[in-house]
This record gives structure tokens, C-alpha cells and sequence, in this order.
């Protein structure tokens, strides 16, 4: 082979060698160009993906947000009308009010009101206003600026009106008109003033992109005002909303969309609410630009790590998706946690209320059972064994009545604390209530173990049904509230809603102003029912009973204004004002020679007041009546409900010389051993044992056994309820001592009491 020979050969080597490496490094640019076009297509797709969620994720967040506001702005303005309801209830046909009445009523109305800032009266143009503190308002700039917008919707039975600048306030104020045209003479109308910076103070702790706005529409479209979330400015821009929101809020449902809006013209994110309760709704816009430069923000970082290399860029892909993936994973997490309760794992009061409006939207929904819970005496469990064992016997529990009654038909939820609800088709509850019930307890009551010691539990159901008793689901969870408390308080297993448990209806209310006006302007009364000694006939003392004369109903019983006094706060000044017309009446017997002890009687809700035996003592001091004239009656079951603070405070009353009685006897629960202890001089057996007396057994034999046990104690006997001889006779040979009832007397205003039996009066001591 000669030398030039090689050359060929070494090329033809060379070349040979060469192209593999040139194949591989081709195979290797291949491989880096897929990789890197597969990394921007995973880069594009995850980005893509991104922006999707991220609309999705604001989409919902915003129609979440408009949903919260509108919930806070109609129960804000619910307020206030109830407050116009109340005005319109006090002028009902009282005739053509004078000034001052149209004054009375509303400041009346206006102590109850947390919301609004002026009530108002519209009648021909004239417009008679006060603020919150009762001051009638006279400011001529917000006059004509309500007189136009109030007549301009004059006719409508309900209407919300665009806000008005009160130059006074220095701030932006929604009104609110009810008609009255046909109800109260000589009154067009009547209005309140909301601060609008108030309705919107639900999204302040929400954290909005710069240029997000709040609006606040009627069903038509027009706008009320805005709230600019970057300046925090409330302004009035009148005109319609962009017909997208427009064709929205004919749907009526809560959701999100996209449309250009008509206020800044530009492509926005609305999410949006409509109240079922007032004719408005609430919006809340993002503009798109905004979110969309926030997400490029975040996403450009990414985009350029994809471009650097390809190595860098597959492992920022794959970071990518395993980010989305997490971030996907944490968005269902959200979300489980936003519906369920963290504890239990059940449903918590947000996803129960939007599973019931689910239920009670359908085109024809089917009768529903709503139960709630409250375990009874589970503090004793916290406080014996720690909160940390009470978790898990409230998680044991939830797990049992998911397992029961967490079917496809019914839901459970745990609402707050040891509060647990259920609801379910009447149709499935085999028994019905009862049967549902029975099932509940039977579920509960089963034994459970909780570090190492068994805990038998059982709870208070209280019952809801839809439609007999409300028709939205925060209305069933009222009654069925309403009804788990009375379930408690009376110790039974479960109690169906009625409407005598619920103190808190429209009409409740209106009789609570009723009766705290009567309360202020003198329009109760005291009858006296003589207390007479069984063995001579005199007369020994009265017992006080309130007397109130509706001035539209007449007389009302006082069955009916009894325990909306002692369920509200009227207590206190409905306790002064009967105890204190008790000793002025005493201390007018004592200037005309007579000592008439007067009995009077008294919630436990006065006990709880620290400053009620100094009321006492100041009274007596006040009109010089000495103690031992006046007697508080408390019942029995009053007592049980906190006994120790009620113990001390009847000994404080003791100590000034009072006389205390037990009333009601024998419907209650207290024990012999809570009884020995009681500071008391007499004990009344409840009428219920004594109306049947003459024919029953079994209450002789209470009465029988009563009277004893309050001898043996010390204590005189009154019987009330005695309404013949027989039984009169039966009572004098058992023992008893005193007698009240209608044999003797009804209750006597104090001038007749004088005529019939001051006269033959005895004193027994004081």
C-alpha cells in the first residue's frame, strides 16, 4: 500500500466515523427540538390551563363575594324595613295622625333600628324626618333630593331608590320607601336612609384587584350606586348596566360572566347576586386586563426558564405540572373544607343551606325535614375530660348520623359547637316526625367510648318542615332552632315548630313595640286577687296582676304579653314598673289605715340583674313601705334553670325582709334537697292539682303530700285555682292555709278590692 494510498482511506475512516456523531448530534438536536417544543407545548398547556383556572377560580370567588354582600345588604335593609313595618303598625288606623304622633312613632322605631340613619314620613310633599338618636331633621337640601326621588316611584309597594348625598352627613345614603297610601291616612309614604358605606362593610376584609368595583342594581338594571374598592369612594353614577348584566339578572341566578362594562367600557369579570327578599341585586366587576397582567406576571418568569434549556425548561415543565397539579389538588381541598366541616367531615352551615335552597329551588320541590340537634350537657364532657375527648364524641356522632341519614335523599351538617343538623324528604321518614326523631335518638344513644369510658348521650331535636313552617332555608333553621331550645328548656326529646314558640315573628315585634310603648306611656294596669285564710275567710294579702288595654285589640291576655316579657329584654322595665305600681298601692292602703301585703311575681332574668335587690331596696325606701308588705313569687322551674346565682340572690332579698313564695309548685324539677336550701316563706300548689280536686285521686294525694312537705318545712300553703266549695272544704281538712281563686274573686282593680274586702282585712305580719 503505498503513501498516498492512506488518505483515501483515513477520509473514507473519518467519514465513516463521523456520521454516527453527526447522526447522533442531528438525533440529539432532534431530541433537543422535541424536547424543547414539547416543553413549550407542556409550558403552553399549563399555561393555558392556568389562565383557565385562574378565571374559573376569580369567577367563583367574585360571584361568592356578590353573593355575601347581597346577603349583608338585604339583611341590612330588612332592618330598616321592619322599622317602617313597625311605623306603619303604629299609625294603622289611628286617623289622620297629628305631627307628633307620626314623631312618636317613628323615633319609637328608630330605638330598635341598628341600621338606619334617618326614618321618614312622606305626606303631600312634606316631608317629617329623625336621625338616629330621635331629633327631628329639617335640612331643605335633603328634602328636595328625597321629595324628587320618593315621588318619582311613587305606586310601588316596596322600593329601593338610587342613593342621595346628604351634604350634612358628608357621605352617601340608600333609601328605602314603603308605600302606605292604603294603609295610614294622610301618609303617602314611609322611608329610611341607610348609610351606604354600611352595605357595603362585607367586602372590606376582601382583598380586590386595583380597579374592582361593587355595584348595587335594581331588577331592571339600573344602578343604585358603586363602591370603588381603590379610592374606597361611594359614588351615585345613575344609568343602566351593561346588557350582559342586564339578560343576568333576569336568570336570577348566582354566578359569574364576562362583559364589557357600561361604566368603564372596558372587557370585565362580574360575578353577581340577586335578592330573593328586596328588589335589588349586588355585582361585584374585575376588570380583565387587571387579572390578566397579574397572571402574566406570574406566568413570564416561567416562560423564560422554558426558553434558557431544555433541561432546565423539561424540569420547570414537569415542576409545572406537578405545581397545576398541586395547586389543582389544593383547589379541591378548598373547596372540600369551604363545604365541610373540619372536624366531623360533614357538611358545615354554608354547604347545608345552599344543599336545602338547591332542594327547595327544584320546579317542584317535595316536603323537607329539618332537624338540628344540640347534645345535652356535652359542656360536662369538655370539662371533665377536656375539649380534646368532646371532639371525639361530637366526631363519633357526626359519623353516625352521616352513616344513617347521609343518604342520596338526605344531608347532615354540623352548624357550630354541638349543634348538628339533618334534613330529609317527608316522604322517606318512616313514622314520620316521630319516627325520624326516634331514629335520631336511637342513632345518639347508643353507648360511646371515649378514652377508655363509655358516655351515653342524647340530644335536643328541634323540628322544621317545609312548606308548614318556613320556605327558605335560613327560615327553617330558625324554627327548627327555635324549636331545639324549647325542646331544651322543657327536657323533652324533640319539639315540632309552632308558631306560639316563636317569639321573634313580624308579628312578635310589632306587639313588642306595642308593648314597650304601653310601658312608656302608662297603658298597664294592676288588678289584685285576694289571698284569703281558709280557716276565718279575711283577707291576708293580694297577689298583682299585670292588665294591658291594646288600644286597636283591646285586651290582651296575658298569656300572650307574659312570655314576650320574659324572652326579650322588656323584662326589666316590665318588673320596675308592676312592682313599682305594687308598692305605690301599698303605701296608699297604709295612708288609709289598711296593711295589705301585695304579692308580685318576678322572672329569673331578674334574679340574673346584680343591680335588681338594690332596685328593691330603693323602691321600698322610696314610698316608706315596709318589706315585710312586699312578696316576690318565683316558679319553681325559674329557679332550676340557674340555681346557684338565684339561691344568693333570694337570700340578699331575705336579708331586707321581703317574703318569698314559690309559685306554680309541682311543675318543675326541683329536688328536696335544692328545696331545704330556698330562703322561702310559703309554697302555691299550681292550679293544675287543684282545678280536679274533688274528682281526681291522684292529685289529692300530690296536694296531700305537698302541703305536708311544706309544713315539715316550715312554709305556708296557698292553693290557687279554687273555684268551688267542694274543693275549698277538701283543701281546709288536707290542711292548707291560704286560698286564692275565683270562689273568693276574680281579680279586683285596687278602688273595688277597697269596697269589697278592706274591711274585714288581717294582718299577718310584716
Amino acid at each position: 500500500m503505498t503513501q498516498g494510498d492512506k488518505h483515501p482511506v483515513g477520509e473514507r475512516y473519518i467519514d465513516r466515523t463521523e456520521a454516527p456523531v453527526r447522526a447522533s448530534g442531528r438525533l440529539t438536536l432532534i431530541l433537543l427540538a422535541l424536547s424543547l417544543l414539547l416543553l413549550v407545548g407542556a409550558a403552553v398547556y399549563g399555561l393555558f390551563n392556568d389562565y383557565r383556572n385562574m378565571l374559573d377560580r376569580e369567577g367563583k370567588a367574585t360571584a361568592n363575594l356578590a353573593d355575601g354582600v347581597q346577603v349583608y345588604v338585604t339583611e341590612t335593609l330588612r332592618q330598616s324595613l321592619f322599622s317602617l313595618e313597625g311605623v306603619a303598625k303604629d299609625l294603622e288606623g289611628a286617623g289622620d295622625s297629628a305631627t307628633a304622633d307620626r314623631l312618636a312613632a317613628l323615633r319609637g322605631a328608630m330605638r330598635y333600628d341598628p341600621a338606619s340613619a334617618v326614618l321618614g314620613l312622606r305626606a303631600a310633599h312634606d316631608l317629617l324626618m329623625v336621625d338616629g338618636s330621635g331629633q327631628r331633621l329639617d335640612w331643605p337640601a335633603l328634602k328636595a333630593a328625597l321629595d324628587t326621588a320618593l315621588t318619582a316611584n311613587s305606586g310601588r309597594k316596596l322600593a329601593v331608590l338610587p342613593v342621595v348625598y346628604v351634604a350634612e352627613l358628608h357621605d352617601w345614603y340608600l333609601p328605602v320607601q314603603l308605600d302606605l297610601t292604603a294603609r295610614v291616612l294622610g301618609v303617602d309614604a314611609a322611608f329610611a336612609l341607610i348609610a351606604a358605606r354600611k352595605l357595603v362593610e362585607a367586602s372590606a376584609s376582601v382583598r380586590l384587584l386595583p380597579g374592582a368595583y361593587l355595584s348595587v342594581v335594581n331588577p331592571d338594571g339600573y344602578r343604585l350606586f358603586q363602591y370603588y374598592v381603590d379610592t374606597q369612594a361611594i359614588k351615585g353614577e345613575q344609568g343602566r348596566v351593561s346588557p350582559g348584566s342586564v339578560a343576568q339578572l333576569r336568570s336570577g341566578k348566582l354566578d359569574s360572566f364576562q362583559a364589557v362594562s357600561s361604566l368603564t367600557g372596558r372587557p370585565t369579570l362580574f360575578g353577581i347576586s340577586m335578592s330573593k327578599q328586596l328588589p335589588l341585586a349586588v355585582s361585584v366587576g374585575i376588570q380583565l386586563d387587571v387579572l390578566e397582567q397579574a397572571w402574566l406576571r406570574r406566568s413570564l418568569g416561567q416562560m423564560l426558564l422554558v426558553l434558557v434549556t431544555s433541561i432546565s425548561g423539561i424540569y420547570f415543565a414537569l415542576r409545572l405540572m406537578t405545581a397545576s397539579r398541586k395547586e389543582r389538588d389544593y383547589l379541591r381541598r378548598q373547596e372540600y373544607l369551604a363545604n365541610h366541616d373540619s372536624l366531623t367531615g360533614v357538611l358545615n352551615r354554608y354547604a347545608f343551606q345552599r344543599r336545602l335552597r338547591q332542594c327547595l329551588d327544584e320546579a317542584q320541590p317535595q316536603p323537607l325535614v329539618v332537624l338540628l340537634l344540640g347534645l345535652n350537657r356535652f359542656k360536662e364532657i369538655n370539662d371533665t375530660l377536656g375539649h380534646l375527648a368532646g371532639d371525639v364524641a361530637l366526631a363519633e356522632v357526626a359519623r353516625r348520623m352521616q352513616a344513617a341519614f347521609g343518604t342520596e335523599a338526605g344531608f347532615v351538617a354540623r352548624l357550630s359547637g354541638d349543634e348538628i343538623a339533618v334534613a330529609a324528604p317527608l316522604r322517606a321518614c318512616a313514622g314520620g316526625v316521630d319516627g325520624l326523631c326516634a331514629s335520631v335518638a336511637a342513632v345518639i344513644g347508643s353507648g360511646i367510648t371515649v378514652d377508655g369510658i363509655a358516655l351515653e348521650l342524647d340530644a335536643s331535636v328541634g323540628v322544621a318542615v317545609f312548606p308548614d313552617d318556613a320556605r327558605t332555608p335560613s327560615d327553617l333553621l330558625r324554627c327548627a332552632d327555635i324549636a331545639m331550645y324549647a325542646a331544651k328548656r322543657d327536657m323533652r326529646s324533640h319539639e315540632r315548630y309552632t308558631e306560639a314558640l316563636d317569639h321573634y315573628t313580624a308579628a312578635s315585634l310589632a306587639m313588642k313595640t306595642d308593648l314597650s310603648q304601653a310601658l312608656r306611656e302608662g297603658g298597664l294596669s294592676l288588678a289584685y286577687q285576694p289571698k284569703v285564710d281558709l280557716a276565718s275567710g279575711a283577707l291576708v294579702g293580694v297577689e298583682a296582676l299585670s292588665r294591658w288595654v291594646h288600644p286597636d285589640k283591646g285586651a290582651v291576655s296575658p298569656a300572650v304579653f307574659i312570655p314576650l316579657v320574659e324572652t326579650t329584654e322588656l323584662i326589666h322595665p316590665f318588673t320596675r314598673h308592676v312592682m313599682g305600681e305594687a308598692v305605690v298601692q301599698c303605701r296608699r292602703w297604709l295612708d288609709a289605715g289598711h296593711r295589705v301585703p301585695v304579692a308580685v311575681n318576678i322572672s329569673v332574668n331578674n334574679l340574673m340583674d346584680a343591680s335588681f335587690v338594690d332596685m328593691v331596696r330603693a323602691l321600698l325606701a322610696q314610698h316608706a313601705v315596709p318589706a315585710g308588705l312586699l312578696e316576690l313569687e318565683l316558679t319553681e322551674g325559674a329557679l332550676m334553670r340557674n340555681p346557684e346565682t338565684a339561691l344568693r340572690r333570694l337570700a340578699e332579698l331575705r336579708a331586707l325582709g321581703l317574703k318569698l313564695s314559690i309559685d306554680d309548685f309541682g311543675t318543675g324539677y326541683a329536688s328536696l334537697a335544692y328545696l331545704k336550701k330556698l330562703p322561702v316563706d310559703s309554697l302555691k300548689i299550681d292550679k293544675s292539682f287543684i282545678l280536679g280536686l274533688a274528682g281526681d285521686e291522684a292529685d289529692k294525694r300530690i296536694v296531700r303530700s305537698t302541703i305536708q312537705l311544706a309544713h315539715s318545712f316550715g312554709m305556708v300553703v296557698v292553693a290557687e285555682g279554687v273555684e268551688t266549695q267542694e274543693v275549698a272544704d277538701l283543701l281546709r281538712k288536707k290542711g292548707c292555709d291560704l286560698v286564692q281563686g275565683y270562689l273568693y274573686a276574680r281579680p279586683l282593680p285596687a278602688a273595688d278590692l277597697a269596697a269589697q274586702w278592706l274591711e274585714v282585712v288581717t294582718d299577718t305580719g310584716g
